[in-house]
């Protein structure tokens, strides 16, 4: 769930989005927070914006991107049978 400062909705018992500096699709409070702080580099904490399968926790992004892909529907014809 999306936790923010004022509306705390994730899974751990402190508020992720106020620990890590950020608001964000938390489930615990690590893994990934792209609306962190930049802090140039390694930063030792997970206040800065970060995906931890890239660099680790401590190491602050410089830059994301976010891209939102549209979804396929499947299509579908209408078959017509003619007796």
């Amino acid at each position: 769930m999306f936790s923010a400062y004022d509306l705390d909705l994730d899974n751990s018992e402190s508020n992720c989005a106020v620990s890590n500096r950020g608001a964000w699709w938390y489930t615990g409070c690590g893994q990934s927070n792209l609306n962190g702080l930049y802090l140039k580099g390694l930063s030792g904490s997970t206040t800065g914006m970060f995906w931890e399968t890239f660099r680790g926790p401590f190491y602050s992004l410089k830059k994301s991107r976010m891209m939102v892909k549209r979804k396929q529907m499947p299509t579908t014809t209408e078959s017509t049978t003619t007796t």
